[in-house]
């Protein structure tokens, strides 16, 4: 049977021939994974006697393979198909239209230097749509290793909206009559909306009799159940969802609801985002000793340390005073053991 030896960082299939002669084929990649499947074709081939040829035999160009690319990403967000589109036209611009299974390396060095015009995120993000395009090529067998190298993101994560702030703004929507705008501020901040869940929220997703709310998490192209907690069911009523149907609010897109959101914020010179109040409720429920586990199914988080890490704010009054009073508790039992 034939093995692999990695020599300079590439994995080679060393076997022996009929004759038992030792002899070495390159399978031209440093990815253990990809180098394993080589090898399984390789011993099924001379299992069967049949000719060898580990190249894959359909190469297309780059523009071929990105159409049969995004033909699968047809039902995804508008962005999304966007920046797949927009990355994919620099890609061409600055490399060239080429069988993709001779681009390399360089190539992507050569991309990448072409991004300094643009904000780190923004050359980040092309990179890490540009990986997931050949990731699809690998999978396809078009390529044996994915050229692309990831830049990292410069994550800058909103901090949650003070509670005076979040206060002033509700305040002034309700003087003004911007009832509706104070509603939409309102769920935003109990529900731990994202900005497009609360845009594309119905009134039907609001189910009072059985204290649930159904998010529509356009991240993961799905719909979150949420127990409605008190504070978001008063509020609801109070909006008398009963009989109405459809989306509560008519923005039609984040820059419409953000416009609006920048309006009222500037106006008090605050410098928060929508995000923030999502921040907010996380670090609010935290706060008030939430237990972890509830608090990540609340957020609608995958992973729990997404919310231990960036939605968890401690307090520093409600701990200096939790603190305190063990001490305080501490110190008198020691007392009364004496």
């Amino acid at each position: 049977m034939a093995y692999l030896r990695k020599q300079n960082k590439i994995f080679h299939i060393i076997y022996f021939d009929d004759s038992g002669v030792r002899k070495s084929i390159t399978t031209k990649t440093s990815s253990k994974s990809l180098a394993d499947g080589m090898l399984k074709k390789f011993n099924a081939h001379r299992t069967l006697n049949l000719p060898l040829n580990l190249q894959n035999n359909h190469n297309p160009l780059f523009s071929a393979a990105l159409d049969e690319f995004l033909a699968t990403r047809m039902k995804r967000a508008t962005a999304t198909k966007q920046i797949y589109f927009f990355a994919s036209q620099k890609w061409l611009r600055i490399v060239g239209d080429r069988p993709v299974n001779k681009y390399s390396k360089k190539d992507c060095a050569e991309f990448v230097s072409s991004l300094n015009e643009l904000s780190i995120n923004t050359a980040a993000n092309y990179t890490r749509h540009l990986h997931i395009i050949f990731d699809w090529f690998l999978l396809k067998h078009y390529i044996f290793e994915n050229p692309i190298e990831r830049l990292d993101e410069l994550i800058q994560e909103p901090e949650p909206i003070p509670e005076y702030q979040f206060n002033v703004i509700c305040r002034q929507l309700f003087i003004s009559g911007m009832f509706k705008q104070l509603d939409f501020v309102k769920l935003t901040y109990l529900c731990a909306f994202r900005i497009s869940e609360t845009i594309t929220a119905c009134y039907e997703d609001f189910d009072i009799p059985n204290k649930t709310v159904h998010v529509r998490n356009s991240k993961g192209h799905r719909i979150d159940t949420i127990v409605m907690l008190d504070d978001i069911c008063e509020y609801v009523q109070q909006m008398k969802f009963d009989g109405k149907t459809g989306r509560i609010f008519d923005y039609r897109g984040r820059q419409s609801a953000s416009k609006f959101w920048k309006t009222v914020n500037h106006k008090f010179h605050f410098e928060n985002t929508i995000h923030s109040l999502r921040k907010a409720r996380g670090s609010q429920l935290a706060n008030a000793g939430v237990d972890i586990l509830f608090l990540q199914d609340f957020m609608r988080h995958k992973d729990i340390r997404t919310t231990q890490k960036y939605y968890i704010k401690i307090n520093r009054n409600k701990a200096r005073n939790h603190i305190n009073k063990k001490l305080e508790t501490d110190q008198l039992e020691d007392e009364k053991d004496e």
